[in-house]
């Protein structure tokens, strides 16, 4: 249904100088890692990377002046 995986709200808000997101298949095998996401091309697109359809595990951590924050989670990709 979407092209890309995005988290939304950090691109608008602006509040975190430092983050980085992990795209992990159901191996463990990394297939995407960025570090300080700041523009919208930026983020995961896995028909870009000819990622086939399966279940994929994220990891987002980020930081800010004041604040740090990180989320796990599912993503299910179908083609």
């Amino acid at each position: 249904m979407n092209d890309r995986f995005v988290i939304g709200g950090l691109l608008e808000n602006n509040c975190f100088h430092y983050n980085e997101l992990f795209i992990y298949d159901r191996t463990g095998r990394c297939v995407y890692h960025k570090t300080n996401i700041s523009d919208p091309d930026d983020w995961w697109n896995p028909a870009a990377h000819r990622i086939p359809s399966d279940t994929y595990f994220f990891y987002f951590r980020a930081h800010g002046v004041t604040i740090r924050t990180q989320h796990i989670g599912v993503i299910e990709v179908l083609q």
